[in-house]
């Protein structure tokens, strides 16, 4: 027994029904430097760990949203480059020039990373650092959106990593949508706080605490909403949460913390850092196509093989990932895979996260039955410069089978002289038989011994495909022959006096309908003796 493994290929292609609305996704395109004014046409994200001073394309630095205070720490890094370390304090962020060692982006040489900052104000001028007095400085970075968001649900994801040196976890990020920008690239600054947000535009929270300060590696975060009258062209990332307030963070001061700013003879720390990383930022469509099924092409198998069938999913969007997956097959598993040992039709749907689903295209599997043969009686000893018929009989209505002799032949039937062995080798796809024939000769005294041989096949169908699309009768050493063809009513529909010709299913020109026929055969041996007469039934199908 064979078995047919298809495994599963996953690989990445664009499809044509699905967008990602986020222009530089990956923040990995960039222009050359840009002066940090109005002009730019906005302030711009800076490609940070470059002398070059490039500005990252289609990303846009609101540098006057505010909690408690002006943030400016949202910068994007490059791979490859880190400056020159406080040798006090190796692990010192400094307040000018924002230098520090950072991870390796997702993919590609940039990511993002945001700056969260708690400060400490000091209430005299004796450098004594005191507590009364905190502000939490946030980001908050835009991207111009391919498409107008409209009304309708949308969903999305981006990945997320914190820094192992955070001084304190994240409460939550969010997604902000508006119907332009929040900078004013020709006018007056406006000062945004997280409390206008929601009445100026959409806002959707993202609350998992233990997937945004996740520090060993990447993670994927997805989120989904759903937009009632939207008209929205900017899409914000950045810390939202309108109740956030100076006590949400748990500060945890060490020598391997980033510590910001420290004042005052005993080097009372007045400020810390905490750094979140994001890269390769997706929104879309939830109805878009984000991922295609596929199964393999239609296939013929073996009675007693079976096929393992396994869906090959094709990535348009969705970036698949340690995604969850569920499956329902048509036959009604709910497996990864399934095992086909029956001919039908399969399809399996597969829902990704239990947000987005796919159908697969059909596969119709068939099999091929094992058949049997017979080997028609024929004579084993024929007079010497007689001939004898070999013929073996195979299943009517089966198609595929071929049968081919010992001689080279590929009739059903042969005639032979000599003596010997014969052999038929009768096949198809998958199955093979053999039939022998041995045959004598002998010297008769009496020369004119009559022998007379009739094949009659007992099924035909004349459906065009080349093989038995005729009945016809095989015999040898006859003087006379005739065979006359009846249907089950009585009508003549054939006959004739050759035994070389063949009826091909017709009556007067038409196809007859499928069914049984009855047969009369009159012949005489090579001397005009008359023989039985031959009656029987033949199958037509078609």
């Amino acid at each position: 027994m064979r078995k047919y493994v298809l495994l599963l290929l996953l690989s990445i292609y664009g499809c044509a029904n699905a967008q990602n609305l986020i222009q530089n996704p990956s923040f990995e395109e960039w222009s050359q430097p840009c002066n940090y004014s109005y002009d730019c046409p906005y302030i711009r994200l800076s490609l940070k760990q470059s002398h070059s001073g490039s500005w990252v394309n289609n990303w846009y630095l609101n540098n006057d949203f505010r909690h408690h205070g002006r943030s400016y720490y949202s910068t994007v890094m490059r791979n490859g480059k880190t400056y020159v370390h406080n040798t006090t304090y190796p692990n010192l962020l400094l307040h000018t020039s924002n230098n520090i060692p950072i991870p390796q982006s997702r993919g590609g040489i940039t990511h993002l990373a945001f700056f969260v900052l708690q400060n400490f104000y000091p209430v005299t001028a004796s450098g004594i650092c005191t507590t009364l007095h905190k502000d939490i400085w946030v980001d908050l970075i835009g991207n111009k959106l391919k498409d107008t968001v409209k009304t309708g649900d949308y969903c999305g994801f981006f990945y997320a990593r914190a820094d192992s040196r955070n001084t304190f976890r994240f409460k939550s990020i969010g997604i902000f949508l508006k119907e332009d920008s929040l900078y004013q690239p020709f006018g007056p600054n406006v000062n945004y706080t997280n409390a206008d947000l929601p009445s100026i535009g959409h806002v959707v929270l993202i609350n998992d605490s233990a997937s945004i300060n996740q520090s060993a590696e990447w993670k994927k975060i997805s989120f989904k909403t759903t937009i009632t009258n939207g008209n929205y062209t900017m899409l914000y990332l950045g810390w939202l949460e309108p109740n956030i307030n100076d006590n949400f963070s748990s500060i945890v001061d060490s020598t391997g913390a980033l510590v910001l700013i420290r004042c005052g003879i005993n080097q009372i720390p007045i400020s810390f850092a905490s750094i979140f990383y994001i890269d390769d930022v997706h929104f879309f469509r939830c109805s878009d196509t984000v991922f295609s099924v596929h199964l393999p092409a239609d296939t013929v198998l073996c009675d007693g093989d079976s096929l393992v069938l396994t869906p090959t999913v094709i990535d348009s969007l969705y970036a698949l990932e340690n995604e969850t997956r569920s499956y329902l097959w048509s036959t009604g598993d709910t497996t990864p895979t399934i095992t086909v040992t029956q001919p039908g039709s399969y399809w399996v749907r597969v829902t990704i996260d239990g947000e987005f689903t796919a159908w697969s295209d059909t596969i119709h599997v068939g099999f091929i039955s094992d058949f049997v043969t017979t080997a028609l009686p024929h004579p084993d000893t024929i007079c010497e410069g007689l001939s004898a018929q070999l013929a073996v009989q195979v299943p009517a209505g089966m198609p595929g089978i071929t049968t081919v002799w010992s001689t080279g032949d590929t009739a059903y039937a042969i005639t032979v002289q000599e003596p010997g062995t014969y052999t038929a080798y009768t096949y198809n796809e998958c199955f093979a038989h053999t039939d022998t024939f041995t045959l004598y000769t002998r010297f008769c005294w009496d020369k004119e011994q009559a022998f007379t041989t009739l094949y009659i096949p007992n099924a035909f169908t004349p459906n065009g495909d080349g093989r038995n699309d005729c009945f016809q009768v095989v015999g040898d050493n006859l003087s006379s022959y005739q065979i006359q063809i009846f249907s089950r009513w009585g009508e003549l529909v054939y006959q004739s006096d050759d035994v070389s010709q063949c009826w091909d299913g017709t009556h007067r020109g038409r196809p007859v309908p499928d069914g049984v026929y009855l047969y009369v055969i009159r012949h005489t041996d090579r001397h005009g003796n008359p023989m039985p007469v031959r009656r029987g039934e033949i199958r037509l199908y078609r």
